[in-house]
């Protein structure tokens, strides 16, 4: 019965966070970066793209087309405001082209937009897109850090594999394979360490680690295990990934999840909690442990929604005043994964 109460509260939070999306658009024809308040005139690219995944995810979800509509709506309106002179733009009001970061989400979107309505227009969209940051596949373009810092971040990168393995296996854009390939070298040699068998987020640009990220390391175990079930060839073992990220990331009694450690894994923040790193490691659990972990998913809800059923960026968080349209886009990949291939007590969940 808990197992049952669990996965109803799953579909639940799905649901009011859905319902936030819908209005917004409804009122806007965009989301914000909060969905809890106007759209503020230079929001980012970023959040229509993941919002787009977001409504994908949950209309195979709850089998529901209308938001598949809604979906397709939304990236017509962001092509219109954001692809300018034949480049997508990172913010609505501002000529800055796209980071690597956006536009990996925007390969992102267009491959679940082809995968889901087989409209050739998206593939076209997407090869088009391709186009764009293929001739740039070098290690400062590609690990260009998010801060201002000089080091080499792979996040981008992350996510670009995310989306070129996802185009390539789900959307028939298989003139990625090469791209793939070389992704993956660079990767792997530049931020695998080898002696501890996990990935560093951040190193110098003498190759010395300077920081990790849990909630990374659960995530790339279930984008290898996506490859995996599509008959690809994982790049890095995802058990061995998973038992080391287990051994050294810090979770709390409740099993949230402490993300950023420095070279030595050691916790840089004890108190600013996130969402995000709990739902990739609910994820990458239930995928290698093939069982839905239910008391660690109650603990997490219940500490990261409150009464309202509404997400909590940070843990501290309270009352929750603003819900952050990037957000969806985790908690569909973590709680759609989990429901679509989680058991309970060995039985296949039934939804």
């Amino acid at each position: 019965m808990m197992g049952n109460t669990t996965i109803q509260t799953m579909v639940s939070l799905l649901s009011n966070y859905q319902q936030l999306v819908v209005k917004q658009l409804g009122k806007y024809e965009m989301v914000g970066e909060y969905l809890t308040g106007d759209v503020d005139i230079n929001v980012r690219l970023l959040c229509q793209m993941r919002t787009i995944v977001f409504l994908l995810k949950t209309a195979h979800l709850f089998k529901d087309a209308k938001h598949v509509d809604l979906a397709e709506a939304l990236y017509a309106v962001s092509e219109e405001n954001y692809f300018k002179d034949g480049v997508w733009l990172q913010q609505k009001k501002m000529d800055q082209e796209a980071n690597l970061y956006s536009y990996a989400f925007v390969i992102l979107a267009q491959s679940y937009l082809y995968k889901i309505t087989k409209n050739p227009l998206y593939a076209m969209a997407l090869a088009e897109t391709y186009s764009l940051i293929e001739p740039r596949f070098t290690v400062s373009y590609l690990f260009k850090p998010l801060s201002a810092h000089a080091c080499l971040e792979q996040n981008s990168a992350m996510h670009l594999f995310e989306a070129l393995t996802f185009a390539y296996y789900q959307a028939d854009a298989i003139y990625m394979k090469d791209a793939i390939k070389q992704l993956e070298i660079l990767i792997a040699s530049n931020f695998w360490q080898k002696d501890k068998n996990v990935l560093a987020e951040k190193i110098t640009l003498q190759n010395a680690v300077v920081s990790y990220e849990a909630g990374h390391w659960f995530e790339w175990v279930s984008l290898l295990w996506r490859v995996e079930q599509a008959k690809g060839r994982a790049f890095i073992n995802k058990d061995i990934l998973y038992a080391s990220a287990i051994k050294y990331a810090t979770l709390t009694d409740t099993e949230l999840v402490l993300n950023e450690m420095d070279s030595v894994f050691q916790p840089l923040d004890l108190e600013q909690i996130r969402i995000w790193p709990s739902l990739e490691y609910l994820r990458a659990k239930t995928l290698i442990e093939h069982h839905l972990p239910i008391v660690a998913l109650n603990h997490f809800m219940a500490a990261f929604f409150d009464n309202k059923g509404l997400p909590k960026e940070y843990l501290l968080d309270k009352p929750v005043e603003k819900v952050k349209s990037t957000t969806g886009y985790h908690i569909a990949e973590s709680f759609v994964d989990m429901l679509s291939i989680g058991c309970i007590n060995n039985e296949k969940i039934i939804f």
